[in-house]
């Protein structure tokens, strides 16, 4: 049994979630199966180390390697196929230049999470019967019980302002949110946010985006904050205003400013 919030949204207190409690059919391909610890071991172990019997190797390999460069953290991180990969990361201050794959998720009122070292074959898994919750703290010191310390100077985090107008315009979502309009605050130089749509429904998110690296900021939707991309094209100019949940298209001559 888990703990989760009210999605009747009868009440605004959390509530108890059951196996059999709800349904989302649609949903079901992206998780919704009952598992266990040592059943999520066995599938990293898969991944890990492989089984003809299950996939041929050439096809586990593709999974277990960055099929696209995702552009969140420079040229770090990446995705294979269903899987999160970075071959440099942060564990608190130490900078690690080490491949890690992992992966998350979570439905009302559990969670789950792995993180794998392809080169020593160790895996951290967690599950946790409750909403969101990936015991970061934990998993960085377990990972640390298998050698994983600083080994070398992490790239230089600086977000270079000036190029924020550069992202200004109008990015359109006609499937999801909307129009997404980006725009410089001439005082502030902040990098603003705004959703028609949204503001249509008393929406509430956070009008700033926060720098986190370049090209990459964070923007917080009722209290929840997400990782937004601008994804450039060939010519190096934004073109997709990229989340993990929805995506804009700049609109051809759109006035950002």
């Amino acid at each position: 049994v888990g703990l989760s919030y009210d999605w009747t949204g009868e009440t605004t207190s959390s509530r108890d979630a059951g196996p059999e409690d709800y349904d989302s059919a649609w949903c079901r391909p992206a998780g919704y199966a009952w598992s266990s610890v040592l059943d999520v071991a066995n599938y990293v172990s898969f991944l890990l180390k492989g089984n003809s019997d299950v996939l041929s190797e050439d096809a586990r390999q593709q999974m277990v390697d960055i099929q696209v460069n995702t552009q969140e953290f420079f040229d770090y991180a990446g995705y294979g196929y269903g899987i999160s990969l970075s071959d440099a990361w942060f564990a608190n201050t130490d900078w690690i230049e080490r491949r890690l794959l992992n992966h998350s998720g979570a439905i009302p009122g559990f969670s789950a999470s792995w993180h794998a070292l392809p080169d020593s074959n160790d895996a951290v898994i967690i599950l946790a019967n409750t909403d969101a919750e990936y015991f970061g703290e934990i998993t960085l010191a377990a990972l640390r019980l298998f050698d994983v310390n600083a080994t070398s100077t992490a790239p230089d985090l600086t977000v270079d302002t000036s190029t924020f107008s550069e992202f200004a315009g109008t990015y359109e979502d006609p499937w999801n949110v909307g129009d997404i309009v980006i725009t410089v605050d001439e005082d502030t130089l902040d990098l603003r946010v705004s959703m028609p749509d949204l503001d249509a429904l008393d929406y509430d998110y956070d009008k700033v985006l926060a720098p986190y690296v370049d090209d990459n900021f964070v923007m917080t939707l009722t209290g929840f904050p997400f990782l937004i991309t601008f994804i450039r094209d060939e010519a190096g100019n934004p073109e997709y205003f990229r989340s993990r949940y929805f995506v804009g298209v700049l609109a051809d001559g759109a006035p950002g400013l």
